[in-house]
């Protein structure tokens, strides 16, 4: 059974949504991507068109072939999750000559930015907070977003929850806010392009989270050693200098071995989250 929806598109005609549950009437286009199923994301539309449904302001585009066969232009994935599911599928059949690669240039993908004016805007306070702070130190969102969420990364692990205006701050997260921006400010009077380059930061947080690490004798000896902040290839590189500036000038005996700590916890995370994942 076809069921049709009219909609206006505020073109030269009016062009019908149909809900069917006969798949066999779709054919795939040549260029289409193959859908692997064992993916988060797909896992994901599954369990989103398990709560509503298909919905019907977001069809498939197909277009006729030569077979008469209904050709997917775009949402062969959404084809594959309600024939996983069993539900009908909606469709909207438009010959335009309109290409596949060309949907990706002329559809602006939702990117952090975006989701934070999103949430200031529907009066979300932790967004605020958190946007707030990368105004005032210059550090990157996606590594602001980590920070206050409770990681050490420039990767948030709660992304999702912080779309959903769900993300929690814990005061830890406030405390570890307020050094690292005292560290920046401190380093942006020396080399500001250094201060707040990702990998800087990053290997700031990861050293930050080392125990005998003080924050504070960091300060110290970078405003002491200023000459020594300089630009390093990479995130390692940076986790080095950081431990040759807070042991600078420091006795044998006394010397806290940064590097070394903060890889040895690096490792102990990667074999961590390998055990869950395998």
């Amino acid at each position: 059974m076809v069921r049709e929806f009219q909609g206006d598109f505020t073109m030269s005609k009016n062009y019908n949504v149909q809900e069917t549950k006969d798949y066999s009437i779709f054919s795939c286009h040549e260029n289409n991507r193959n859908v692997n199923v064992h993916t988060k994301k797909f896992k994901q539309l599954l369990l989103s068109m398990r709560k509503y449904g298909f919905l019907p302001f977001c069809p498939i585009w197909v277009k006729k072939d030569e077979n008469n066969k209904l050709s997917i232009q775009t949402g062969h994935h959404r084809l594959h999750a309600a024939m996983q599911l069993k539900i009908p599928v909606c469709y909207m059949i438009y010959n335009t000559p309109f290409k596949i690669w060309e949907e990706e240039k002329s559809t602006k993908i939702w990117n952090l930015a975006d989701h934070f004016t999103r949430l200031i805007a529907a009066g979300d306070a932790n967004a605020l907070a958190i946007k707030n702070y990368h105004d005032e130190t210059g550090i990157t969102l996606s590594i602001c977003l980590s920070l206050f969420s409770g990681g050490s990364t420039y990767k948030c692990n709660k992304i999702d929850d912080f779309k959903k205006g769900n993300l929690a701050i814990s005061p830890n997260a406030i405390h570890t806010a307020n050094c690292l921006k005292e560290i920046v400010n401190v380093s942006k009077s020396i080399n500001k392009d250094i201060a707040t380059h990702s990998n800087y930061v990053s290997a700031l947080l990861k050293t930050m989270s080392v125990k005998s690490f003080d924050y504070k004798l960091y300060i110290k000896k970078l405003t002491t050693h200023s000459y020594m902040l300089n630009k390093q290839l990479n995130y390692d590189g940076y986790i080095d200098l950081i431990d040759q500036i807070y042991n600078r000038q420091t006795q044998q005996n006394q010397r806290i071995p940064l590097a070394f700590l903060v890889r040895q916890e690096m490792q102990k995370r990667k074999t961590f989250n390998n055990k869950w994942t395998n």
